[in-house]
This record gives C-alpha cells, structure tokens and sequence, in this order.
C-alpha cells in the first residue's frame, strides 16, 4: 500500500492525524514526478489539514498545489477546464475560507471551471464536483453577504446531489444533506425562516438515518445541521424542538473533540454552546444559558493560540453571551474568565 493510499484509510477511518502524517511522506514520494501526482496528495493534505482546524496550514499546501498546476498550463486564462485544477482551486478557497480570508477569488474560479468542466464532459465526477464547489461558494456568499448567490449557489448545488443520490443514496446522501443544511443557512440569512426551517430538517432527518446506521462519517455534518436547525427552529419558534436539537449537537461536537486532537472542531463546539445557550434563554432558563456560554468562552480561551482567525474573533462573541446571561441570572461573572478572554484576544492569531 503506498503511503497516498495508507493515508486515505486513516482519513476513512477517522484519523486525520494519522492520514496529515501519512500525507507528508505521500507528498515526499510524490515530489519529481508528474506534478498533477503531487498537486493531487497536497490537495488532500491541505483537506486534512483544515479539517483538523488548521487552514492556514491547509492553504500552505493548497497554495502549492495551485502553482504547480499553474505551471503545467493548466490554470490559467488560456487553460482547458479541468477537474484536478477545479478541485486545487477549490481547497484553496475552502482554506482560505476558514481561515477568515474570505475575500478571494479561489472559490468562484473553482465553480466556473467545474462548471465548464461538468458542462463538456458531464459524468457523475464532474458534476458531484460542481455540487461541492457550489456549495462552498454559497458559503462565501453568505459571509462577504452576498445573499442572492448565497441561496442561488446552494440551490443549483441541492439539485445537482439530489439528483446524483437518487441515482447512489450510498455515495451522496450524505453530501445532499450537507448541501441541505448549507442551503437552510442562506434562506434563514435571507429573511425566509420556513423554507431554511424545512431544508435544515430534511438534513438532520437524513444525517441521523446515516449515522444510526453506522455511518460515523456523517457526525460532523450531523452536529452542525443539528446546531443550525437549533438557531433556525429557536426563531420559527419551536422552542421545544430547538433545545433538543441544540443540545444534540452539542454533545455530538464533544464527542468530535474528545476523539479528535485540538483545534479540530473546538470553534464548532463553542459555537454549538452558544446556539444552545440562546434557545434555553429563550425560556427564561438564564443560568443554564450562562453556564452554556461560560463552557463556549472556556473552551475558545484554552486553545486560542492554535486558532484561526474567525475562532479567535468568536472568543468576544461567546464572551458577549456570557457576559448578558450571567446578568440576567442574578449570578456574579468570573472576571478571571473576562481577563483571560481579554488576553486571547490580544496574543490571538488575528495578524
């Protein structure tokens, strides 16, 4: 088994940290030969890198991927839609993304040359790569808000999975729940409560069919659909429905940590806490709601050196949260909590 291939198991099989190791050696083998052979390892080393909480890392390779792609004449103004360099724009922008630089072109580049891919040779790769390249471009929209394309991309995105699961449920369910949530996400930014309401629904519906069937692959999307039809169902409202679901991906982003060496998924956890925190809030339920937070605040401060951007500005919000429910529960805050969330934010990554 190479170690390309060794890698990829361990990613199967859960363990990024393993599969980042793996992928070093794969990317040393790989170096001298065709370099679309090393572009594709550094993509999926890039992948693996930022789904274990460090896009910076993740762009790094990424960023050279591109550039020997590049140098092959195979990115760029004159070059021929192609799938490997879609795909080497696309993890650049996703890590770019995540890393809070959410301004650049990578993303879009990598819809139109998938797109333009998929359109000449149509066959269930491309297309199934034109869906993933949607849908992170819809999650670039929502956050430069850009609210049309946000819900435009996730749409066009939503049809193409759906109707590639129709065709293997077993190979794209679980990206068309993904797609699902992402798409809920960009109707509840847009003002259209029901229908993200509905959409966010149909994914944890489907998330939990998979994950109770044994497929663990399908908890992180499974945890964030659940947190995001938390926020959704808490303005329905649905009080009732949302803490349950809020507290369900609460617990599902605890297991993700505990398995899984920090930072990865840490940002999601705090992020689940506060979603959780504002639905208890709605019910009065204030101590609760200051506990919650206090946990986001916690966890965010203790691992604030190894985060990205975005996690390190999130460290305020959460603290915000804290800091509004502990009032409202006639309880006293812990300066020391405030202090240490004030240095964070300081000595954070934020350069």
């Amino acid at each position: 088994m190479s170690a390309a291939q060794r890698a990829l198991e361990l990613r199967r099989d859960g363990d990024l940290a393993g599969a980042v190791a793996a992928f070093a050696v794969a990317a040393d083998e790989a170096r001298g030969d065709d370099p679309r052979v090393l572009a594709g390892v550094l993509c999926e080393w890039a992948e693996t890198l930022t789904r274990l909480g460090d896009p910076l890392a993740g762009a790094a390779r990424a960023s050279e991927a591109v550039e020997l792609l590049r140098t092959a004449a195979m990115i760029g103004d004159r070059a021929v839609a192609n799938p490997e360099a879609a795909r080497a724009l696309l993890v650049l922008g996703t890590a770019e993304l995540h890393g809070g630089d959410a301004g650049t072109g990578r993303l879009a580049a990598a819809a139109d040359m998938a797109r333009r891919a998929a359109t000449a040779l149509p066959t269930e790769a491309n297309r199934a790569l034109l869906a993933t390249t949607l849908n992170h471009r819809s999650t670039q929209a929502q956050i430069l808000g850009d609210l049309a394309e946000a819900v435009s991309c996730a749409e066009e995105a939503v049809n193409v999975r759906r109707e590639l699961a129709a065709g293997a449920p077993g190979r794209f369910e679980l990206q068309l729940a993904s797609s699902l949530n992402n798409l809920g996400g960009a109707q509840y930014e847009s003002g259209d409560t029901l229908a993200a309401a509905a959409s966010v629904t149909e994914a944890c519906d489907v998330l939990r069919r998979l994950f109770d069937a044994g497929d663990a692959s399908a908890l992180p999307t499974l945890a964030a659909s659940e947190s995001n039809a938390a926020a959704i169902l808490g303005d329905v409202p649905d009080l009732d429905r949302a803490v349950r679901l809020g507290a369900q991906a609460v617990e599902h982003y605890e297991q993700l940590t505990a398995a899984l060496p920090a930072p990865a998924f840490v940002v999601e956890l705090a992020k689940s806490r506060v979603v959780l925190a504002t639905c208890v809030a709605g019910d009065d339920r204030f101590d609760l709601a200051a506990r919650l937070s206090y946990a986001a605040t916690v966890v965010l401060v203790e691992h604030a050196e190894h985060l990205a951007p975005p996690g390190v500005v999130f460290i305020e919000t959460a603290l915000r949260h804290y800091m509004a429910f502990v009032a409202l529960s006639g309880e006293e805050a812990d300066h020391d909590l405030v202090s240490a969330a004030g240095r964070a934010l300081a000595g954070g990554r934020l350069g």
